[in-house]
């Protein structure tokens, strides 16, 4: 009895699945003890151009199941839209997938544990052309950069030579006003530089 082949974009989709299973049920470290919910990813699977990665999930997120689903999450699809992007071709995750109490910073050993279990499986399935990181904590785990007026609206080169475009983090923007603009002009620059990645070689780019 013959059984049909896997197709390539099937098999990332099991895997990927199969990941988010994963975390749903993981107990690795302390952040499963008050969630409701984890928070694995969404979106776009198959030739994927655009990842992006904040910190933690938030309250909402955490009721939700899904990242980015609160006030911070329309910033960022509203801001999206304006550049011309959707969420459904994007995939959309956190650096760790449980929400962190009172929505403190994750510490280092919550990120170690969730990162090396789940984020770089992630992105080694999806194999995203540019990832761009929301906030400090995601810009510090992927360059060890921390200064985000420095670094936010460039291209930056990952620990693992991944390529990277860092701006804020949704949430900033009612902290900040004067923030909003600068996240928007941001997220507006990503289409461009995805072209460019696309005709050029990524070494051209990076400083």
């Amino acid at each position: 009895m013959s059984h049909k082949a896997m197709k390539p974009e099937d098999d990332i989709a099991s895997q990927i699945s199969k990941i988010d299973a994963k975390i749903r049920k993981c107990t690795l470290c302390r952040l499963h003890e008050n969630r409701t919910n984890a928070v694995p990813g969404t979106g776009k699977t198959i030739d994927l151009d655009l990842m992006i990665v904040g910190e933690g999930p938030g309250r909402n997120e955490d009721a939700a199941g899904k990242p980015f689903v609160g006030a911070g999450g329309r910033v960022l699809d509203s801001m999206l839209r304006e550049a011309g992007l959707e969420r459904s071709e994007v995939y959309i995750t956190n650096i760790v997938k449980c929400r962190p109490p009172e929505n403190r910073k994750p510490l280092d050993d919550e990120t170690e544990i969730c990162t090396s279990h789940y984020l770089e499986n992630q992105i080694e399935l999806l194999k995203p052309k540019l990832i761009c990181t929301l906030g400090a904590t995601a810009l510090k785990y992927f360059t060890d950069e921390t200064n985000m007026a420095k670094n936010h609206g460039r291209l930056l080169k990952s620990k693992n030579g991944l390529v990277i475009f860092s701006t804020y983090h949704p949430a900033a923007v009612f902290r900040s006003n004067s923030l909003r603009q600068v996240l928007q002009e941001d997220i507006k620059k990503i289409p461009s530089v995805l072209k460019e990645l696309t005709e050029n070689s990524k070494q051209k780019l990076l400083p």
